[in-house]
């Protein structure tokens, strides 16, 4: 999911090591996938890593993308 968004924004490869990080702790942390509940707010989660320099309108897609996929196969809500 967030490869496509990174390849549109133009984020070289080789900095794609982060932007997974974060899109695994969104899954975990934020949406509750492999736990029972979430346990930080996806706001506080697209913080954190801006705060670790990632871009917030790549992060800012990448929800988008995972929110909107999940509603649609019935994942989420």
């Amino acid at each position: 999911m967030f490869v496509p968004t990174l390849t549109e924004k133009n984020i070289p490869s080789a900095q794609w090591g982060p932007y997974k990080a974060f899109t695994n702790e969104l899954l975990k942390r934020g949406l509750g996938l492999g736990r029972q509940r979430p346990s930080m707010s996806i706001e506080a989660i697209k913080n954190k890593w801006v705060n670790n320099k990632l871009d917030r309108d790549v992060l800012d897609t990448i929800v988008s993308k995972i929110l909107t996929q999940g509603h649609e196969l019935k994942i989420f809500g």
